[in-house]
């Protein structure tokens, strides 16, 4: 039995304190890190029991990315830009002294994954975006999308966590997960339940799919290896990986069956499958750079 242990770190990054967590095991491992991004209103806790498993294998960080979680909320909208988020998860890499990590990003989190992987500097070996994009297309759908997003920022200032909580999960994007595990769904409540109002609502107005710059024509450069990873029943996010597996020069995509949106929550044996052979076959790459 290979037990692990969990070390909370608050790492003072760029002015702002955030709330990083490492998984690993007491003794050394050939695998590069592995970091999970999570969602919009979530945070890196909602990966702890996987992340508890995926650590018998090696170094694993969760991150609880501006806004949300016990990262720091600051008020200055400016600063929850997606190339202010670049720039953090880079300083992060750097103070965990990282070389070539795999980075794992849902949903927003993916958002912020691929942007990195096109903006940053720091290299990686790989690239895991579940249920992600690269943006809407063009100007007037982001404008539009930008409206829908502010509506939705004032409304949790206005009414609070709790409120937006109970509406979020009606949401048909998340229908599928009525599936998942109960433990887990209700550690996914608590965890949005006990969000900043202001950090959700700025994150929103920062790197929403709306204020997220298009990179359809950017994602042709990455270069590291890419795991696309959709649910079968989330007809719209599998659409937009069979258009990235296009793009993206050595990407493949695994499409989960009997899934929606969130792979990890719904169905976790088959999440935990693909980023252990995704991980293992990175790491073997990122000890020959």
């Amino acid at each position: 039995m290979v037990n692990c242990y969990k070390e909370r770190k608050r790492l003072k990054v760029r002015g702002c304190t955030y709330r990083v967590d490492v998984f690993k095991v007491g003794e050394d491992s050939d695998r590069v890190p592995l970091v999970l991004l999570h969602g919009f209103s979530l945070s890196g806790r909602i990966f702890s029991f996987l992340a508890e498993k995926l650590s018998k294998k090696g170094q694993v960080i969760t991150i609880d990315l501006l806004g949300h979680g016990d990262t720091e909320a600051p008020l200055q909208i400016e600063r929850y830009q997606m190339s202010e988020q670049v720039k953090d998860l880079t300083e992060i890499f750097y103070q965990l002294q990282l070389t070539y990590p795999v980075l794992h990003g849902y949903s927003m989190g993916a958002r912020v994954a691929l942007c990195t992987a096109v903006m940053s500097e720091r290299h990686l070996s790989g690239l895991v975006l579940e249920s992600g994009s690269p943006g809407l297309f063009n100007a007037e759908e982001r404008a539009t999308r930008r409206e829908s997003d502010e509506q939705l920022a004032v409304r949790i200032e206005r009414e609070g966590v709790d409120s937006f909580s109970g509406q979020w999960v009606t949401l048909p994007l998340f229908a599928t997960q009525s599936r998942a595990d109960r433990q887990q769904l209700a550690i996914q409540d608590s965890i949005r339940r006990n969000q900043n109002a202001l950090g959700l609502a700025h994150s929103l107005r920062g790197i929403g799919t709306g204020a997220q710059p298009s990179m359809w024509d950017e994602i042709s450069r990455i270069s590291c290896q890419t795991l696309l990873l959709t649910g079968n029943e989330d007809q719209k996010f599998t659409h937009i990986a069979g258009e990235m597996l296009k793009k993206i020069p050595q990407a493949t995509h695994h499409v989960i069956e009997q899934c929606g949106h969130a792979v990890y929550l719904e169905q976790p044996e088959q999440w935990l499958k693909q980023i252990e052979n995704f991980w293992a076959a990175c790491s073997q790459e990122g000890r020959n750079l």
